[in-house]
């Protein structure tokens, strides 16, 4: 069979992903070894909990409020004065609803994801809760002494939850 002309698809120059000197990939095959490309980020969905006294942008996709963030806002039973953590806030549904409902508490939500975190923040602001609520960028994974924050009076946390495990994403 030597001698004989490739009848495949023609093949490119190699692009660096092929094995050994020279091998190119076929052109059908070209997009599959291109670097992996990213979808583009969706924009935030704008939800409204509490009856509309909130108003929450959180992502299309991956960890949203839901009922868990409502019921773990409605247990939350902290006295004017307190201080309330809460360990991976997210875009903050159960931060702010938990404040919503109990004023004259101060509220602080620790996220590590940046738009998570950045997400967060905004919703503070939009629904004008600054003098109320901060959430700080932090990994509570690192220890609490690592965040360098004075003790808290309680702490909520409402880790993420799905029935299907491939439905999970690692946090950026």
């Amino acid at each position: 069979q030597m001698g004989r002309p490739f009848a495949g698809p023609p093949l490119r120059p190699d692009n660096g992903h092929a094995i050994g000197g020279g091998q190119g990939a076929p052109a059908h095959l070209e997009p599959l070894m291109s670097e992996p490309s990213h979808p583009p980020v969706e924009p935030p969905t704008e939800n409204r909990l509490l009856g509309g006294r909130i108003v929450l942008r959180q992502p299309a996709r991956g960890y949203r409020a839901g009922l868990d963030a409502a019921l773990l806002a409605a247990a939350c039973d902290a006295r004017v004065g307190d201080r309330v953590i809460e360990a991976g806030c997210g875009a903050g549904g159960a931060l702010l609803a938990a404040a919503a409902r109990r004023t004259g508490v101060v509220f602080t939500g620790i996220e590590r994801d940046p738009e998570a975190l950045a997400l967060a923040q905004g919703n503070v602001a939009l629904n004008g809760m600054t003098a109320q609520v901060s959430v700080l960028s932090g990994d509570v994974t690192a220890g609490f002494r690592a965040l360098d924050l004075p003790p808290f009076d309680a702490a909520l946390a409402n880790p993420p939850f799905f029935d299907d495990v491939r439905a999970l994403r690692a946090p950026a």
